[in-house]
């Protein structure tokens, strides 16, 4: 038994093309939803990278800016390294004011110092040694400046000390005080000789004298000058016992 079909052709045509149609538009729907999904994805990762991008320029200008200063820091601890490599070159490493203290206490009141000199000196074995970085220093002017010379590395300084006594036995003494203090070492005079100076007087005792002078002449008084020479025991002597 055959199946008749009622329904026309074209009718069938109509129904293929609408069910064709409506997964076309079911098709360009979900690819419209993927697109505008992307679209807000890509969108909110621009976004991110923008600021991202943003926020990196501002480190890197912070960046710029610290690495600038920390060149300039740099420069400035490499000068004041330098600077302070040079005052260890010319320092002394003496204390002046606490010696001259010393030698206060140390001379009597009967004796008058003409002149104090520190100047340094090598030790035999210098070129040998390690330099320290020292430099001689002056109290009293020096003889001939241009034959000076000024040493650096490791030295001692030998202090020299001029004046007048009123007796020799004053300078004795002195010379056996500057042995007992630590301060000094290796002291010994170089000489003590008796002479006469001349003391000022006022015009009151001026006119007075005149008037004694016909008795007979006025007397200078008799002194002893001295100069004595120690070094500075601000080091101390390392022997070896290698033969």
């Amino acid at each position: 038994m055959k199946e008749i079909e009622f329904l026309p052709e074209w009718y069938k045509e109509s129904r293929q093309r609408q069910m064709s149609v409506r997964r076309q538009y079911i098709a360009l729907v979900s690819i419209f939803v993927v697109l505008m999904t992307w679209n807000l994805i890509a969108t909110n990762s621009i976004a991110k990278a923008t600021a991202e991008l943003a926020q990196g320029r501002a480190q890197e200008a912070n960046a710029r800016v610290t690495s600038a200063t920390f060149v300039e820091l740099k420069d400035r601890v490499t000068q004041l390294q330098k600077k302070s490599q040079f005052l260890k070159k010319i320092d002394s490493r003496i204390d002046v004011a606490g010696t001259l203290a010393e030698m206060s206490a140390l001379i009597d009141r009967r004796i008058v110092i003409r002149k104090v000199e520190f100047s340094a000196e090598r030790f035999p074995d210098a070129q040998k040694a390690k330099p320290v970085g020292t430099a001689a220093v002056r109290v009293a002017p020096s003889r001939s400046g241009s034959d000076q010379e000024l040493h650096l590395g490791n030295v001692r300084f030998r202090v020299l000390i001029e004046g007048v006594a009123v007796e020799a036995s004053d300078v004795a003494a002195l010379v056996q005080s500057l042995e007992q203090s630590s301060y000094f070492r290796t002291v010994y005079p170089s000489f003590s000789r008796n002479t006469e100076i001349k003391t000022a007087r006022s015009p009151a005792r001026q006119a007075s004298d005149d008037r004694r002078s016909a008795s007979g002449p006025a007397q200078d008084l008799q002194v002893s000058e001295f100069q004595i020479t120690c070094l500075l025991a601000n080091y101390n002597e390392l022997t070896s016992n290698k033969p």
